[in-house]
């Protein structure tokens, strides 16, 4: 699996490979397999940029309309919760974290920082996938009920 990791905020000090492992494992559960609709992952390749709360808050504005800083976006590069096997890598997609934002998350939820990294990646991960927590109700539960288990797994097997 080829994970790409560019940080360009320089505040917060990050270490891209802890980042990369974290990706790597959430890829590897079988959980997220599932996920996947029954799709089997194909060798892949994810982008990860790691941003501030001024890139993140235009990006939202210019992808959401919305005028604010979010923790994590998602930029899907194949179809809707399909797993592409025709190309090689797979593009799965770009996942945008505000460091900033998940130093805020991780103190307010009463995590370390890197477990709140850990759960905005299997979030962005649940997005590239097809998942969508704004669609309804039932697709919020289900998503933050997979996004529990895959968090759960990664924490008891590392």
């Amino acid at each position: 699996m080829e994970i790409e990791i560019r940080n360009t905020q320089r505040r917060i000090r990050i270490s891209c490979r802890r980042i990369r492992d974290i990706a790597r494992a959430a890829v590897k559960l079988s959980i997220l397999k599932v996920a996947c609709r029954g799709g089997e992952f194909p060798d892949m390749e994810l982008g990860v940029l790691l941003v501030g709360d001024r890139r993140m808050m235009s990006l939202n504005r210019s992808y959401r309309g919305k005028n604010i800083t979010t923790d994590v976006l998602s930029f899907p590069q194949i179809g809707e919760g399909k797993c592409c096997s025709t190309y090689a890598p797979c593009p799965l997609g770009d996942i945008v974290i505000c460091l900033p934002q998940a130093r805020r998350q991780a103190a307010e939820y009463g995590f370390t920082f890197y477990e709140e990294l850990t759960r905005l990646v299997i979030h962005g991960l649940l997005h590239l996938l097809g998942h969508d927590h704004e669609k309804s109700a039932y697709k919020a539960k289900k998503m933050r009920k997979l996004e529990k288990e895959i968090f759960e797994q990664l924490c008891a097997s590392g």
